[in-house]
């Protein structure tokens, strides 16, 4: 507990150093720039990075439709395959009704994130990231992020769990959020019996799987009442 309020604590001090009006101006001025000079793959970069960072600087309670999350998704892959081109390819397979349905801010993003990092950072052939969402006959909706990176050991499978992260890539995330802290968000929204579970075999992948439950976007209040 005491890590995760330092984690957040770190946050919010690195959102309260960044006037976001100062941020997206710049940022507009230099996309207007890039298309003066008739680059238009770099305005659109430039857009895209725009868009995320005004997305990953909302409050981290704040809830979000899973077809906002995903498109979120998207711009964060699109800016790693600039960066590692052809070795990463991403999937989703999102059942259409569940789009619509409320979670956390930020609870996808950060598991990619991890993929990315453990899965595919050190592996020069890259891999398949692979993000699936459907509604189970229980009610409930299950997110499965699945790579087929360098997987982990054991060991390392424990400290991810415990942490989070791993010694050996800790810092990586862009959003400063490692796994435990969407973990633990997950249970203080919806109860103990729901959030993310790991599977990892080393040289074959990783598998995360969130598990909570159903709100749709026109019933907010449910979702406060979770809390």
């Amino acid at each position: 507990n005491t890590q995760n309020m330092l984690r957040d604590a770190e946050l919010k001090a690195l959102q309260s150093q960044i006037n976001p009006h100062f941020l997206f101006n710049t940022l507009n001025c230099i996309a207007q720039t890039a298309m003066f000079e008739d680059a238009a793959e770099t305005n659109s970069l430039i857009i895209t990075v725009s868009n995320m960072l005004r997305y990953n600087l909302r409050r981290l309670e704040t809830p979000v439709t899973l077809g906002e999350e995903i498109t979120n998704l998207n711009r964060y892959i699109c800016i790693q395959k600039l960066r590692y081109g052809d070795r990463i390819h991403f999937e989703t397979d999102i059942d259409e009704d569940t789009l619509s349905v409320q979670i956390p801010c930020l609870t996808i993003q950060p598991i990619v994130e991890n993929a990315v990092i453990h899965g595919f950072e050190s592996n020069e052939c890259g891999g398949t990231i692979r993000v699936d969402a459907h509604r189970t006959s229980a009610g409930e909706l299950l997110i499965c992020v699945e790579d087929d990176g360098i997987g982990m050991d054991a060991q390392t499978l424990s400290e991810l769990q415990r942490t989070g992260e791993t010694t050996k890539n800790r810092g990586g995330h862009s959003t400063g959020i490692g796994i435990k802290n969407v973990n633990d968000r997950l249970r203080i929204y919806f109860g103990p019996g729901y959030g993310l579970s790991i599977d990892s075999v080393p040289d074959e992948g990783t598998t995360v799987t969130i598990r909570m439950p159903q709100v749709p976007a026109d019933r907010e209040g449910d979702y406060d009442k979770t809390r």
